[in-house]
């Protein structure tokens, strides 16, 4: 029988330490210094991908001594659009002209191209190169998914101190293959946010096409049953009246139920009246029906009006507070809640609050995944607005929103 191998103590002498292995030149402290700053912007966990798009231009330019970073899409080979610079107020005009046209030719090279300095090669008879004193370029083809996409290119109107070595065109290109990375997770998400979009609005224009047949059609067919019974009433004996008369009354409560249906489905009073009105009256039908008390704040105190909300974005506020209301009922147990609605500017904010059970910082996360926000999340994703949760063990809970009052572009949301 085998015997189990010895346990004892190991010689740490017999392994190599980081430390003996470590190169203390500084063309490789100067690439390790370049690699931390790359992995700070890779591991940071809020940023979007905007965000890291532009700290990743930033680092560029910071850890290869230029001064401006480009992304740019190719829209053919000579045209090329400008997605991302740094920094953002960085000036166009003629320079900028110079500037497409290198990122243009990095693309169309397919390789990565790299210029010393400008004065010194066959490029200082470019008039743009000597009128905009360029001196140093950078730039590296970018791939998406596998296709050629456009560049990533740094420039400078300094001339380099040294010239560019192999450690930094490695650099590059690692930036230049995070950036594809990146730009293919950002148009990811734009193709699932159409999606979701154009689910939604199939998702609303059915639910308004039923509310309105069961206001319009099964509305009115009850209230000509409760006409015909009425004009039947006069000819029955008193027995059978007194049954008809438990008949209209039963029809009359399904007539209501089908109108909080058909509400429930597509609030006609938003169509109809605003935002304000409905919200009062879903908060009214919601107070009606559970013992909450429910506190509705639209004060106008500020700049921004509720009533000049574009009608996509005051249906999500309507579906928004629905939802929100929703899960205070089902899951806080409280008795008092308050829907608060504030303008800032271009922006609003979006409030409620209850005096129910809370949770602690373990459920905050379950929290934001489930109890019915994640269509909360998904409405608001699409009006390029936020959500924040704030909850304490048996002090309630707050959820703010906050979006614009016009919808953001695409392009420019956080």
């Amino acid at each position: 029988m085998r015997q189990p191998a010895a346990t004892g103590p190991v010689d740490e002498d017999l392994f190599v330490t980081v430390a003996q292995h470590q190169d203390t030149s500084p063309g490789v402290l100067e690439q390790r210094e370049r690699m931390r700053c790359f992995r700070d912007v890779v591991a940071h966990p809020t940023w979007s991908i905007e965000r890291q798009i532009e700290e990743t231009l930033r680092v560029g330019c910071d850890r290869l001594c230029l001064e401006t970073g480009l992304v740019a899409r190719a829209i053919s080979e000579t045209r090329i659009e400008v997605l991302y610079r740094f920094p953002s107020d960085d000036e166009d005009g003629a320079a900028g002209d110079l500037r497409r046209r290198l990122c243009a030719h990095a693309f169309r090279a397919g390789r990565t191209l790299a210029l010393d300095h400008a004065s010194a090669s066959p490029w200082r008879r470019e008039p743009a190169v000597a009128e905009h004193h360029l001196e140093a370029y950078f730039g590296v083809p970018i791939r998406v998914a596998g296709r050629a996409f456009g560049s990533l290119c740094f420039f400078s109107r300094e001339p380099r101190v040294r010239p560019f070595r192999a450690c930094d065109f490695e650099y590059v290109e690692l930036l230049g293959c995070w950036l594809g990375t990146m730009i293919e997770r950002r148009e990811a998400e734009q193709l699932r946010g159409r999606f979701i979009e154009e689910v939604m609005a199939a998702q609303e224009r059915e639910r308004q096409r039923i509310a309105r047949e069961l206001h319009d059609l099964a509305g009115q067919n009850l209230i000509g049953v409760l006409f015909r019974l009425r004009t039947l009433e006069a000819s029955l004996p008193a027995a059978a009246a007194a049954e008809a008369e438990t008949i209209r009354a039963l029809i009359k409560d399904t007539l209501e139920d089908l109108k909080r249906l058909a509400r429930g489905l597509h609030p006609i009073a938003l169509d109809d009246l605003g935002l304000a009105p409905a919200l009062s009256r879903l908060v009214a039908e919601i107070a009606e029906a559970h013992p909450l008390e429910v506190e509705l704040d639209l004060g106008r105190r500020t700049s921004a009006d509720p009533e000049e909300m574009p009608p996509a974005v005051a249906q999500a506020v309507y579906r928004i507070v629905q939802e929100g209301l929703t899960n205070v009922v089902k899951h806080a147990g409280a008795r008092r809640a308050r829907v608060e609605l504030t303008g800032d500017g271009p922006w609003f904010r979006l409030t409620i609050e209850d005096d129910g059970c809370g949770f602690d910082d373990v459920l905050a996360e379950s929290a934001a995944r489930g109890l019915g926000l994640h269509g909360i999340r998904e409405r608001l994703s699409q009006l390029g607005g936020t959500l924040a949760i704030e909850a304490r063990p048996e002090a309630g809970a707050r959820l703010v929103a906050k979006f614009p009052v016009r919808p953001l572009s695409r392009s420019s949301r956080p």
